[in-house]
């Protein structure tokens, strides 16, 4: 099985997230009770569900649009044919519309892991440098 790249995945989510939030403003735009905060806090929930849904759905069409562009990165989400490929456009759809929290937090994972990787060579290396063999192993 191929590698996953998760930078490759990480700009893909971005686009199409950046996408869909581009176009969900247009919507907005055009139908002002979506772009209105409402006082009344169940009228606000209903309508940040809307514009939730119609990101995801905006989001899961613009990877049905570019599938050809996004299937090489992604070749078990987006099959060629059949159900499979309809259920990996709203998944795709899905998480690129998952809001900026989440891909914030999701790339501060993957820098503290690159942190951590670091660290550990450096240890190896001041470890090397002291004369030893490397960094000790579990006991």
């Amino acid at each position: 099985m191929d590698q996953v790249n998760i930078p490759v995945w990480l700009a893909v989510f971005a686009a199409v997230g950046l996408s869909a939030e581009r176009l969900v403003e247009v919507v907005k735009n055009r139908f002002v009770w979506l772009d209105t905060q409402n006082p009344d806090p169940q009228k606000e929930r209903t309508r940040k569900f809307w514009l939730r849904l119609l990101t995801i759905l905006i989001a899961s069409g613009i990877v049905f649009a570019a599938q050809e562009q996004i299937r090489p990165y992604m070749p078990f989400l987006l099959p060629e044919s059949g159900l499979r490929r309809v259920v990996g456009c709203l998944l795709v759809g899905l998480l690129s519309s998952a809001g900026s929290d989440f891909w914030n937090q999701a790339v501060g994972m993957l820098n503290a892991a690159k942190e951590a990787k670091r660290l550990d060579l450096a240890k190896a290396a001041a470890a090397l440098q002291a004369g030893g063999s490397g960094p000790e192993p579990p006991a």
